[in-house]
């Protein structure tokens, strides 16, 4: 079976599947249609190697999604066209050099938007001397690695910022913080978000577990209030950074955990609430505490339909209702779906 008709069976089981889960919360009316994702030029922006050498000879293997760990030539086609012999040549500039500079695996991330990616390298601690001429080595000879960091050795060389371009939108992330993984589907998420949550229209934005603010900052104007929060150190830096980059004015962002700075956000009804958790979703004593300060809008950002439908239930149950939501298979092959959900305060 090729690749397109295992993804068509795959997109049928997922949809029975988010519409079964809808069922249960009682929203069975709601039958959203789910955003295919484009897979002829790759779905990831992220990749994960590891260097095999037990056995004498060096090989190199990679994860994708359906098989789980592969040969170099089975994951490739996961990835943008142009990032697939950049990754071949890279991963053998990286054998060429084991003896020298032991690597044990590495982690590209690619820019949208932009023929750019930054390195990071899996050394064990203690290893010899600094992997400064590797990573010079291959800054010098990849136009494309923009930036390589060794966090094992708290080593950083060239750029730390991935800068990217989605929509028209110019973006930055340091490359530890979290940015979305598709570039195909990102910037229709970005259109998703606008057309659920009916853009700002002069609202505040509380933008919680905010990253690097990409979805915020995508809602606003210039003159758009926005406070953002997230525990990510460099996310928030980026988030800042971008704030200045785009010319929000009146955006400000905070590094804190969202849990023990609920307490003191004044929330007006009028805000409009976003939430974007990670994986694992949001606690529901956090749900309960925003519920408390009645906005009359929440739009609910997740990647994960099990928690996204655990936190939804615990909304309903705090008087807030499903108004509209948009789904998007951010994650072929996988159980993951990315959910953009706005909900309504009742009465």
């Amino acid at each position: 079976m090729d690749r397109q008709a295992e993804y068509r069976i795959h997109l049928e089981e997922k949809t029975r599947s988010l519409h079964a889960g809808l069922d249960l919360l009682g929203y069975a009316s709601c039958r959203p249609r789910i955003h295919a994702a484009p897979l002829e030029d790759g779905f990831r922006s992220r990749a994960k190697f590891k260097i095999f050498t037990g056995d004498g000879a060096a090989r190199v293997c990679g994860t994708e999604p359906r098989c789980g760990e592969v040969s170099l030539d089975g994951m490739l086609w996961i990835l943008p066209s142009w990032a697939r012999g950049v990754v071949v040549q890279l991963q053998e500039a990286l054998l060429s050099a084991q003896g020298e500079f032991p690597v044990d695996g590495s982690e590209l991330k690619l820019a949208h938007g932009r023929q750019e990616a930054h390195l990071t390298l899996s050394v064990r601690k203690g290893r010899g001397p600094s992997y400064e001429p590797l990573a010079e080595q291959l800054l010098s000879g990849f136009r494309e690695i923009r930036g390589v960091s060794v966090p094992s050795r708290r080593e950083s060389y060239g750029e730390e910022w991935i800068r990217n371009r989605i929509d028209g939108l110019e973006c930055i992330a340091h490359h530890s913080a979290f940015f979305q993984s598709h570039p195909g589907l990102t910037p229709r998420l970005l259109r998703e978000l606008r057309e659920v949550s009916g853009g700002c229209q002069g609202r505040r934005i509380i933008d919680l577990y905010c990253g690097v603010g990409l979805l915020s900052l995508s809602l606003a104007s210039h003159h758009t209030p926005i406070l953002g929060v997230d525990n990510h150190a460099k996310a928030v830096d980026s988030a800042v950074r971008n704030a200045v980059l785009l010319g929000s004015l009146h955006a400000r962002f905070v590094c804190s955990s969202v849990e023990s700075h609920i307490a003191s956000l004044d929330i007006r009804p009028e805000d409009l609430v976003l939430l974007d958790p990670p994986r694992s979703g949001c606690p529901a004593e956090a749900i309960r505490a925003i519920a408390g300060k009645g906005p009359r809008e929440v739009c609910l950002i997740s990647c994960c339909p099990q928690t996204q439908f655990r936190d939804l239930s615990i909304w309903r149950a705090s008087g807030y209702s499903l108004r509209r939501i948009s789904v998007l298979d951010m994650f072929p092959f996988t159980e993951f779906l990315e959910t953009v959900a706005l909900l309504e305060k009742q009465g």
